[in-house]
């Protein structure tokens, strides 16, 4: 085999160990059949069991579950929609949720962007896998903005870990706000497989030592 050749199969495998792909579809809510329904312009009520959102699954039973549309009247962090979750203290509180194939033993590490309605707050979010919390995270300053255009909010990326145990796994993101105001609003959402530091470690090495030989044999 050509040594350069080789040199570049080897270099875009070191890569695309540091380049994973995100496991969850349409994790930015940009897919599915989006029409205003509320009287908030850039809103869409979602009913409990919709399947609206492409790939994803809403779960509510009572409150409200706004699928968004920007940038007019909202400001996404990624494309032009995002999801704001609002139980209004009802339980079992509303959520989102999505299955995808995972590898048992694997890690995988969840990312998604986080924000509260109106930069209020403090509005909580409880990101689950098969039904047990791998973390929470608050944010909002308690000074929110009005309604009905939330076109400043402000984004913080949030991320957690875990191990799956079975061939397939399912992310829920769920409202755990303890009060009727503010809202957790979630975009940009990903879970991508921790690379093996092995792997990694394996294929430097096998790199640098072709380099070293190459140039001993000059």
């Amino acid at each position: 085999m050509n040594f350069r050749f080789f040199l570049a199969f080897l270099f875009s495998v070191v890569a695309s160990t540091s380049h994973a792909q995100n496991l969850l579809a349409n994790g930015s809510f940009e897919l599915g059949a989006w029409v205003q329904n509320s009287f908030f312009a850039g809103r869409m009520d979602v009913p409990n069991g919709s399947t609206v959102i492409d790939n994803w699954v809403v779960g509510r039973a009572g409150g409200n579950f706004w699928w968004m549309q920007g940038p007019v009247h909202y400001n996404p962090q990624d494309g032009n929609y995002c999801v704001d979750l609002d139980s209004n203290l009802q339980v079992p509180t509303t959520y989102i949720e999505q299955t995808f194939s995972t590898a048992i033993g694997q890690q995988y590490s969840v990312s998604l962007y986080f924000a509260s309605q109106g930069n209020g707050g403090p509005a909580t979010l409880s990101v689950q896998i098969n039904g047990g919390a791998i973390g929470a995270s608050s944010t909002g300053s308690g000074a929110g903005g009005p309604e009905p255009d939330y076109n400043y909010l402000v984004w913080t990326n949030i991320s957690f870990s875990f191990t799956a145990a079975s061939t397939s796994s399912t992310l829920r993101l769920q409202d755990a706000t303890l009060n009727d105001v503010h809202n957790c609003i979630v975009d940009n959402v990903s879970v991508v497989a921790v690379p093996e530091p092995s792997v990694c470690a394996l294929a430097s090495m096998t790199l640098l030592g072709l380099v070293a030989c190459r140039f001993k044999n000059r």
